[in-house]
């Protein structure tokens, strides 16, 4: 397949519209690339060439010398491939001046002695730029279906895709994943790999290259006369490998990086795929994790000899839960296996990234780590915080629209038979994330160490002697907006939330403070003139929260 698609000012010279045309300069420049023509009768250009353009020109525009030698100078800044000139009484002639600074810059100049229509000129090869532009993406729309069809049918798609890389383009390639050996096709010594590794490397280093390659953009660079292209494998906001081709002695063509770039993403998508073929199986291998989770009997030898550590022994580990959740129906998501490997396998990449040892697997809605850390010296707390924002940061940037995350993190333990306690509290915190969401609140925590009171409201959950103790403190309250149609249990509750500021609770609840005074009168005739003392008030405090999460439970269950 014919991939060199670029039209030179050589090419140019050799089409029947340039029969009469005379090449006045070196052919030094000849090589130019030519994008489009353009007829230019002014020295106000900047707004008008973008660059590697062919101009063509009478020069009505421009009599005097210097004004030739101020227009041909303004279109080599402008990056122009070549100028065309028209020689009659407006441009009688080309001056030794204008070539010295044309084969200075490598630059052609080309001039018609006799009268040519620039019409037909720019009509033939704006039709041969376009046709090439069509013919090239046919030829990428074939490529490309080839590169996918090897992902999908072959069980070696990702060597196959470097091989027609390589076949369709006649172009040396390397190819460097983080893990594994680098490759080369066709193969290369030993010792000519490792020196094309080494130059790569270099290039990677350099942090103008770092952050191009970081956002899909190839480098292309000239060392020992080969010129090189280099782009970055990115999958999940994670580079896996790299992939560079040397297209030799020549500038890569346009056809080149198109393809390159096609190849690219299927490599992405191909290591996607290995990784979730992956992550799937560990999940079958690991179904283990679940007995350890709900205290179920298991095989301490064998879990030991996978985990490469004693599980009676010493380890600084918690157990985080993630869920899935629908916002838009404000409730947990149907089971969906290619969202949960999805998130599954973009928390063991983070995780991994930021050093921390893990065991995953899932269950319905949920994905459950047990996450290690050796490093006895590290803030475990912060590290893993700050870890699971940029899980959330990550996955909030590829989202469905109405898909969330809640977290929840258990108590730091040491013993890994205890994972099942750490796994009920995560789900404690999920469930206060889960009221927090529905009252729209917007301070969160992941940790179990972190939602205070609420731990001891879980604890006594579903108990008659709760039942009782809310009764006793707000039941007054709560029967006279059962019987009103009233919310005074939402006035109170802002107001004790405000320290007794009856400034600051008005301000809240978008009401004046008379109508405020109004409701707090009712709300002393029902609980009794003493319940902002400071005991009474703690006791209503509890009542109020204990309520609201008794009502958010029974709706969750």
């Amino acid at each position: 397949m014919n991939a060199d698609v670029n039209l030179t000012v050589r090419a140019a010279l050799n089409r029947p519209c340039f029969s009469k045309a005379k090449l006045v300069t070196s052919e030094n420049g000849v090589c130019r690339r030519v994008r489009w023509a353009h007829v230019l009768e002014t020295l106000d250009m900047d707004q008008l060439i973008n660059g590697e353009e062919l101009i063509l020109t009478t020069g009505v525009g421009f009599n005097k010398d210097s004004e030739r030698l101020d227009f041909l100078r303004t279109l080599i800044q402008h990056g122009a491939s070549c100028l065309c000139i028209e020689l009659g009484p407006s441009f009688p002639r080309v001056s030794e001046d204008l070539i010295s600074i044309a084969d200075e810059n490598d630059f052609p100049i080309i001039v018609f002695e006799e009268r040519v229509k620039f019409i037909e000129i720019t009509q033939d090869l704006h039709t041969f730029l376009i046709n090439t532009h069509y013919r090239t993406l046919q030829q990428l729309e074939l490529i490309s279906k080839e590169f996918h069809q090897l992902t999908l049918s072959s069980t070696t798609g990702l060597y196959n895709i470097l091989k027609l890389l390589q076949k369709r383009l006649n172009h040396q390639i390397f190819y460097l994943p983080y893990e594994g050996r680098e490759t080369s096709i066709p193969l290369l010594k030993q010792s000519v790999c490792h020196k094309m590794t080494e130059q790569i490397g270099k290039q990677i280093a350099l942090s103008t290259n770092r952050q191009k390659l970081k956002h899909g953009e190839p480098i292309i660079w000239t060392e020992d006369k080969n010129t090189f292209i280099l782009q970055a494998i990115v999958a999940m906001g994670q580079t896996w490998a790299y992939l560079c081709m040397n297209v030799g002695q020549q500038k890569p063509s346009e056809f080149d990086t198109l393809v390159m770039g096609r190849a690219v993403l299927c490599i992405a998508q191909e290591n996607i795929r290995i990784k979730y073929v992956e992550e799937k199986q560990l999940h079958n291998e690991q179904l283990w994790i679940k007995d350890l989770i709900h205290e179920r009997p298991i095989d301490q030898r064998q879990m030991e000899a996978r985990l490469g550590l004693d599980i009676k022994g010493r380890v600084r580990f918690r157990v985080c839960v993630i869920e899935m959740v629908d916002l838009k129906k404000g409730k947990v998501m149907e089971e969906e296996e290619s969202l949960r490997i999805y998130i599954s396998l973009l928390t063991r990449t983070i995780f991994e990234e930021n050093g921390f040892q893990l065991l995953i697997t899932t269950e319905n809605n949920q994905i459950i780590v047990i996450v290690m850390t050796k490093n006895s010296n590290v803030d475990f707390k912060h590290h893993l915080k700050s870890t699971l924002d940029q899980i959330i940061e990550r996955f909030l940037r590829k989202r469905r629209d109405r898909t969330t995350l809640i977290i929840g993190i258990g108590r730091e333990r040491h013993q890994l038979l205890d994972s099942h306690l750490g796994f009920k509290e995560s789900q404690i915190v999920i469930n206060m994330e889960k009221l927090k969401l529905r009252e729209e609140t917007r301070e969160h925590s992941y940790f179990y160490d972190d939602i205070g009171v609420a731990r001891l409201l879980f604890m006594m959950q579903g108990e008659h002697k709760m039942d009782s103790f809310i009764n006793d403190y707000i039941g007054a309250i709560l029967a006279y907006d059962e019987d009103k149609g009233s919310n005074l249990l939402q006035t109170l509750k802002v107001y004790l939330d405000c320290g007794g500021s009856k400034q600051e609770a008005a301000k809240r609840l978008y009401v004046v403070r008379q109508t405020l005074y109004h409701r707090l009168q009712k709300i002393e005739e029902l609980l009794g003139g003493d319940f902002m003392n400071t005991e009474r008030r703690l006791s209503i405090e509890f009542a109020i929260r204990a309520h609201q999460l008794s009502q958010i439970m029974a709706q969750i269950n």
